[in-house]
């Protein structure tokens, strides 16, 4: 007989999960879809005259001496690839797409925590906060996020898949998981992380040793396509200077502090962080950010040890592994921050959560995690409206951190592309691109437009001045 706190989710079928989840991304992001564009951030790329390979042809799309944004990942390309054949570049086909894959990566989310012997309540809060959080709205309304979802579905699954074959070990089983993690690492690389987070999740589920070959075969798939993706990498040239070690050191604990904070307290969220004020604020951070992860680390064993708190323990571990390839220092990362990246790593600390919340809050949790999802959720539709176009987007950059040369920068380009632009308000933002640029290039392009703007009103002055 489950417990009184199972009441509100009691014994759900696998449909009734599905349409929860489904219920839920419906609500968050199908309104910003309604009228959302392709964004000229990647989008473009995919579904524009920018990619010879989608033109080309499905061959093209996953012929591997073709790759595409500098990488290969056919699952993901071809997915979008299906959109552009199906609709060619009208946008709410690819934005409905994501939704109902995320509503999907939920859905796997769900069956997995149950077969980890989650309550009913606290699988599906878990699934629930993971399919409304705000953070993973980026992965979500941006159309080119979609190696985030797929790589997320495919993961989720080949864990869920890593329980049963623990259970009942066979060939079958273990070419399923194979399949599942080339699917996964062929969706975005960061999936690297695989193999040790299926290793906590034998450990945490106990019985026979052989339960260790899951492991082994997720591995075995794992390590030669990550090695085809650093390949990739060198020969595009998109391998990140490692720079100096103790500064990459010292940045690891305020990048985690950087994602605790966002997955707990999703706030002034951006789509692109100033890198180089980023990664310097992470090692201003580095105190507060060793506290958070000896914290984490005292909680994580603390709760592991006791059997009615082991799954709070395994969210906490396995959150802090699904952020290792972000970690800024081991590999250097080319982007300092993004809230992607949370989307591996954001459902397991849901899960320990959701947890926590029904082990304190006994017969009052069912309404504690509903009155939870119903906030995220509510928080998570208004992102996902910031990625409803180019002006929108930059804006709600902007409106984060003023001090962003890139945002100021795209804002004036979707400006001038959209018709004929207000000469005073561009000409604020070029100002503001040159005083926050971290980078020549950006400074060089917001003088040159300077330059342009001086010469239209005749100001040949001001004009030498913006080319000197």
């Amino acid at each position: 007989m489950p417990a009184p706190v199972d009441s509100p989710f009691a014994a759900p079928s696998r449909w009734r999960s599905l349409l929860v989840c489904l219920a839920l991304a419906l609500a968050v992001y199908l309104p910003a879809a309604l009228g959302a564009e392709l964004l000229d951030f990647d989008d473009n790329f995919f579904f524009g005259p920018d990619n010879p390979e989608f033109r080309a042809g499905l061959l093209a799309v996953l012929d591997p001496r073709r790759p595409i944004a500098n990488a290969w990942l056919p699952v993901a390309h071809a997915s979008l690839w299906l959109d552009f054949a199906a609709h060619g570049t009208a946008p709410f086909w690819p934005h409905l797409h994501a939704l109902v894959l995320h509503a999907a990566a939920g859905f796997v989310l769900a069956r997995l925590l149950l077969r980890l012997g989650a309550s009913s309540l606290v699988a599906h809060a878990a699934a629930a906060l993971f399919v409304v959080h705000p953070a993973l709205a980026e992965s979500v309304a941006w159309v080119s996020g979609r190696k985030d979802v797929l790589s997320g579905l495919f993961t989720f699954w080949a864990l869920h898949r890593t329980v049963r074959f623990a259970r009942a070990p066979s060939a079958t089983a273990a070419l399923a998981l194979a399949v599942l993690a080339a699917l996964a690492m062929y969706s975005k690389a960061t999936a690297v992380v695989l193999p040790p987070l299926a290793a906590l999740v034998c450990a945490a589920i106990g019985g026979a040793r052989a339960r260790w070959w899951a492991v082994a075969v997720l591995a075995a798939v794992v390590a030669p396509i990550a090695w085809h993706h650093q390949l990739v990498a060198a020969a595009e040239g998109t391998m990140t200077a490692a720079g100096a070690v103790g500064e990459r050191v010292a940045q690891v604990p305020g990048a985690f502090l950087h994602y605790v904070a966002t997955a707990l307290w999703p706030q002034r969220l951006n789509v692109l962080y100033p890198e180089v004020a980023t990664l310097e604020r992470f090692r201003a951070a580095a105190a507060p950010g060793v506290a958070a992860l000896a914290a984490a680390a005292v909680a994580a064993v603390a709760a592991w040890r006791a059997p009615r708190w082991r799954l709070a323990g395994l969210g906490v571990l396995a959150f802090a592994v699904a952020l290792a390839p972000f970690n800024t220092a081991f590999p250097a990362s080319s982007i300092a921050a993004a809230d992607r990246y949370l989307y591996l790593a954001a459902p397991w600390l849901a899960l320990a959560f959701a947890t926590a919340v029904a082990r304190l809050c006994g017969r009052c949790a069912g309404a504690a995690l509903v009155a939870a999802v119903a906030v995220a959720a509510f928080a998570a539709g208004g992102r996902a409206r910031a990625f409803a176009d180019d002006e929108t987007l930059w804006r709600a950059s902007l409106a984060v951190d003023d001090a962003n040369a890139v945002a100021h920068l795209n804002l004036v380009y979707d400006r001038m592309q959209r018709g004929p632009a207000g000469i005073d308000e561009v000409r604020e933002h070029l100002e503001k691109a040159t005083a926050a640029a971290r980078y020549p290039i950006h400074e060089v392009r917001a003088r040159q437009l300077l330059v342009r703007i001086a010469l239209a009103e005749a100001d040949y002055a001001r004009a030498a001045t913006e080319a000197s």
